[in-house]
């Protein structure tokens, strides 16, 4: 792979990661930026999510088909075995609360350690509420609502910010991020895995999509991953 990248030569690289999985696209993430060129991922936002034909407080949406369980994604597995003292985890909610209830019992993080984020502002004004109401059994069994933050659903950078306040103030802790929200945010979970190393550990679970779980796009966003991610702020490989 490193190869191909080599061969494309000195432009900018654009990397369209929407109908990608995250097993796919995080790895190229990552060769992309070691590989030093200018470096912009594209990211379609849907217009619409398939909403569930018999929706539940768990499950207002119908996205997913089946969890396949933990595994590390490529090039981002960890070998930095901690004690739950030393680990904060962080899922980044989506509207499925059977995903959060997965990670909790697999992670199983003290419960004062859990900062949970949701999008806001969502892709729609009422994304947020749904959000919370999608995951709202698990967050009040674990309390994990008291350590509630919030980052644009869209934006990767303001993830990766409220990613960097968490870590500031448990400086000695590992942070377990657990991938389950918007793929923005994702990206920006991946962003700063690349930039902490072993300090992060990325929690993904598998989940295996429903075909046609979203219509139409709204917004085509660009972000400027090399710009805001330059060799000076990476960990070390």
């Amino acid at each position: 792979m490193q190869d191909f990248i080599a061969s494309l030569g000195c432009g900018t690289i654009y990397l369209d990661i929407t109908g990608l999985g995250h097993a796919t696209w995080a790895p190229l993430v990552r060769i992309c930026l070691e590989a030093g060129q200018p470096f912009r991922v594209i990211y379609l936002e849907p217009d619409t999510y398939n909403e569930s034909p018999a929706p539940d407080a768990g499950q207002i949406f119908d996205l997913s088909d089946r969890i396949d369980g933990i595994a590390p994604i490529p090039l981002f597995a960890s070998l930095d075995d901690r004690a739950e003292d030393d680990i904060c985890f962080v899922p980044l909610l989506g509207f499925e609360g059977v995903r959060l209830s997965h990670m909790l019992n697999e992670v199983q993080p003290l419960a004062k350690k859990i900062y949970p984020i949701i999008g806001v502002p969502g892709f729609r004004p009422h994304y947020p509420l749904d959000a919370y109401l999608g995951n709202a059994a698990p967050l009040e069994k674990y309390k994990a609502a008291r350590n509630l933050r919030f980052a644009r659903s869209n934006c990767p950078f303001s993830l990766f910010y409220a990613l960097e306040d968490i870590r500031n103030r448990h400086p000695s802790q590992q942070l377990k991020v657990g991938l389950i929200g918007t793929k923005p945010h994702a990206l920006g979970a991946i962003l700063f895995a690349i930039a902490h190393g072993d300090e992060v550990e990325i929690v993904y679970d598998n989940v295996k999509r429903k075909v046609g779980r979203t219509a139409g796009t709204a917004r085509c966003l660009v972000y400027g991953v090399s710009d805001f991610l330059p060799p000076s702020r990476r960990a070390a490989a």
